[in-house]
C-alpha cells in the first residue's frame, strides 16, 4: 500500500506498508510527521543548489521506540552524485511516524521515504 503525502511542490512522501496491522489499510495508514520547507532547504545538497540541480531520492527507514525512524538507507538517487540520498537520510531522520487513533507505533516496520528536492521559485 502507498500513501502519498506532500508539503506544496517541495516534497513528496509516500508510505510503504507490507505487514499486517498499522498502516495496511486507507482507513488506518502510516502517518508521518513531515519536514517544513525551511528544513527541506536546510538539507538541500549545497553544491545541488548552487549549481540549480533538482533531484529525489527514495530512502528506506526502519521505525522505532517513539516513532522515530533510524537504520536509513538510500534505495534510489537521481541525478546520482549530488548528495540527494544523503539529503535525504537526514530528513529521514527529523521524521517521526504518529500513533495511530489506538495510540501504537510500527515498531520494527520498515518504511520508504521518496523525497523530492525542488529549488524554491
Amino acid at each position: 500500500m502507498h500513501l502519498r503525502l506532500s508539503l506544496g511542490a517541495l516534497i513528496l512522501l509516500a508510505v510503504s506498508a507490507c505487514a499486517s496491522g498499522y498502516g495496511d489499510t486507507p482507513d488506518n495508514p502510516i502517518r508521518i510527521v513531515r519536514p517544513t520547507r525551511a528544513e527541506i532547504m536546510q538539507r538541500y545538497p549545497r553544491a545541488a543548489l548552487e549549481q540549480h540541480v533538482t533531484g529525489r531520492a527514495t530512502v528506506e527507514c526502519e521505525v522505532v521506540a517513539g516513532g522515530l525512524l533510524d537504520h536509513c538507507r538510500t534505495v534510489e538517487e537521481e541525478p546520482a552524485g549530488h548528495g540527494f540520498g544523503e539529503a535525504a537520510i537526514q530528513l529521514a531522520f527529523e521524521h517521526q511516524v504518529r500513533p495511530d487513533a489506538q495510540g501504537r507505533v510500527p515498531v520494527g516496520r520498515k518504511i520508504e521515504l521518496p523525497i523530492e528536492f525542488v529549488l524554491p521559485r
